[in-house]
């Protein structure tokens, strides 16, 4: 039964091909618009989990002093997990990392990059709080030149974080809406053409299913042709776009694509079935 429903959606969609391929291209723009958004949200995500699990806390450290003394006291604070030794060499490496060649990063003297560790806390420590409470603990510890915090500002990062993360869920409502309006007005428009027929079924006693089913199959193909083309663009979007920095795009695992897929069916199925049971 299920092959003679998809021989006829098959033979439905070559009747209308441009339609099809219209109403295809309609759901891959919101679908693109939304998965767009959501690579921007797992790429800050990420972001705030890569910066705010390698080192929330830089302890810089006077020349003079002793590195295993003074990292002996770092490891020993209850709120880190991991320290790690970072020479003036290696700081200057990283800075050249991000700046352009000509910004004269030669000229600086030796002294401009002090020995400094990096703590990473542990996940119960990873709050402003916490990290204000160490800072201002070592920052009168022997050896100790200065501590900066970054709490504060990964805290800023998280509620940017989860700002995003509501406005993603309002996004993938109003995505939701217009496949529902696109699908639904295709199948309006499709069910209208078939009036004729549909009617001419009905008297030769064909079931509602019969006649719904094929109908329900082409929103289900046009969603599932509209995501899988958003998908394709986004993935050759984050390979153009992405990078060795930390500020190129991070692309979502592979199940997210199948994921959207699969939902782009499901909502576009769903929306011609609405429409085709009140017709």
């Amino acid at each position: 039964m299920l092959s003679r429903h998809l021989e006829r959606t098959i033979a439905n969609i070559r009747r209308k091909p441009g339609r099809h391929v219209a109403t295809a291209l309609c759901l891959g723009v919101a679908f693109l618009a939304f998965g767009a958004f959501g690579v921007g949200l797992w790429t800050l995500e990420n972001g705030v989990d890569r910066w705010g699990g390698s080192y929330e806390v830089t302890v810089y450290v006077d020349d003079d002093a002793d590195l295993a003394t003074v990292g002996a006291v770092l490891a020993a604070q209850p709120e880190v997990a991991r320290s790690s030794a970072v020479d003036p060499t290696t700081a200057r490496r990283r800075l050249a990392g991000v700046l352009p060649a000509d910004a004269g990063l030669d000229e600086l003297p030796a002294d401009a990059f002090p020995r400094s560790f990096e703590l990473r806390l542990k996940s119960e420590s990873r709050t402003p709080a916490a990290a204000r409470a160490l800072a201002a603990r070592l920052d009168d510890a022997p050896g100790v030149r200065s501590v900066e915090a970054y709490g504060p500002w990964l805290e800023r990062v998280s509620r940017l974080v989860r700002l995003a993360r509501v406005t993603a869920i309002g996004f993938a409502l109003l995505v939701l809406a217009v496949v529902f309006v696109v699908v639904g007005f295709a199948a309006r428009l499709a069910r209208s053409e078939r009036a004729a027929e549909t009617e001419l079924l009905r008297i030769v006693g064909a079931t509602n299913a019969y006649i719904e089913v094929p109908l329900t199959l082409e929103g289900a193909i046009q969603g599932l042709a509209g995501a899988v083309a958003a998908s394709i663009a986004i993935a050759i979007g984050v390979s153009m776009l992405g990078g060795p920095t930390d500020a190129s795009l991070v692309a979502p695992p592979a199940w997210t694509a199948l994921g959207l897929a699969f939902g782009g069916a499901i909502v576009g199925a769903l929306a011609a079935r609405r429409t085709a049971a009140a017709s």
